[in-house]
């Protein structure tokens, strides 16, 4: 077994498909034992007789066997963290793979490079003492969702794949009441977003006017009423995340200044001549079926395509089962005021 780094900071790591232990094993950075598997079935032994806080599996592993292992490992061994690791990224296969169970799906190239990312799956999957149970693992410890259902924990998996991945802009879609502006918060934290600006805006609750100055701003004098410049929720996101609620809802005419931001990366105040640069993530949140609305004429294709490159679909309420109380409970408990005891009655 190869001597760990110092800077080790796991105790094992069962790895399915890595490199024997003759070679540069590159897990040894970030794990005290890495114990190398050429196969499911000495994984699963492995998995149980050292208890180890990450599961990985490479690339190198034939793909339907790893998917078998996945299945084995949930049946067996539920709770343990699976990243897979590729030198060739692929959305179908990181989807394939979640769905399957896998925590996490990191383009490694090299490898070394996502041994950062690794840890944070890690850490991510290991609920920290005291953490309450109506918290699934697979919820970081600063997202505020809740909820244990399969179909919640798969929910939570594809909100983290789609938060680490980069993806810009991001499409959060859901019935009513089932979290959307949660899940698009829960990117931008998982994002390293804590220290940076969210600012969301329901595009349903303003017209075609004055959503445009909310959102691109304007300089004095391009309308009535417009007596100094300021500045749209784009610009005032900074490098941090905005979120346009309602999506579906934007006026079709200003939807193709919408699909400019997201190709270019740049706008103009409403009035102005001057282009300023979006830094900001562009995250993107609908209770309707964007596919409907576009062959309805109301959406547009090209932003359609634009937005849901990997959207991150919420379960509805009535088939959440359990997770409808769990994310009841929260709320409920935190707003509990303890009375004291009635004094028994005098006779």
């Amino acid at each position: 077994m190869p001597k760990a780094s110092p800077q080790a900071t796991l105790q094992a790591v069962v790895a399915l498909g890595s490199a024997p232990p003759s070679q540069a094993c590159p897990f040894v950075a970030v794990a005290r034992h890495v114990i190398s598997s050429r196969t499911a079935d000495e994984a699963l032994l492995a998995v149980h007789a050292a208890h180890p806080e990450l599961v990985v599996v490479r690339e190198t592993f034939p793909r339907e066997a790893a998917l078998e292992f996945l299945q084995q490992l949930r049946t067996a061994a539920p709770g343990h963290p699976v990243v897979v690791l590729t030198d060739r990224p692929d959305v179908d296969e990181a989807i394939m793979f979640i769905r399957h169970g896998a925590t996490d799906y990191v383009a490694a190239t090299p490898v070394g490079d996502a041994m950062e990312r690794v840890l944070r799956a890690a850490r991510r999957s290991a609920r920290p003492e005291g953490r309450p149970e109506y918290f699934a693992p697979e919820c970081p410890a600063d997202v505020p969702i809740v909820g244990r259902s399969e179909a919640m924990r798969q929910t939570l998996k594809t909100i983290a794949l789609v938060a680490e991945s980069g993806c810009n802009p991001a499409l959060v879609v859901g019935e009513t009441g089932t979290g959307k502006e949660l899940a698009a918060r829960a990117i931008h934290a998982i994002r390293g977003g804590s220290e940076d600006n969210f600012v969301a805006v329901n595009c349903a609750a303003l017209n075609a006017n004055l959503l445009e100055s909310e959102l691109f701003g304007h300089v004095k004098g391009a309308f009535t009423g417009a007596d100094g410049p300021k500045k749209g929720l784009f610009e005032l996101a900074g490098t941090g995340s905005i979120l346009l609620d309602e999506v579906s809802e934007i006026p079709v005419e200003l939807q193709a200044k919408l699909l400019r931001v997201l190709q270019d990366r740049t706008f103009r105040r409403v009035g102005g001549t001057e282009t300023i640069p979006c830094r900001a993530s562009i995250l993107a949140s609908s209770n309707r079926d964007l596919a409907a609305e576009v062959q309805a004429g109301r959406f547009r294709r090209d932003l359609y395509y634009r937005l849901a490159v990997f959207p991150v679909e919420l379960p509805p309420l009535r088939t959440a089962g359990a997770a409808t109380t769990c994310r009841c409970w929260p709320s409920i408990s935190s707003r509990c005021v303890p009375f004291p005891a009635p004094a028994a009655s005098r006779a």
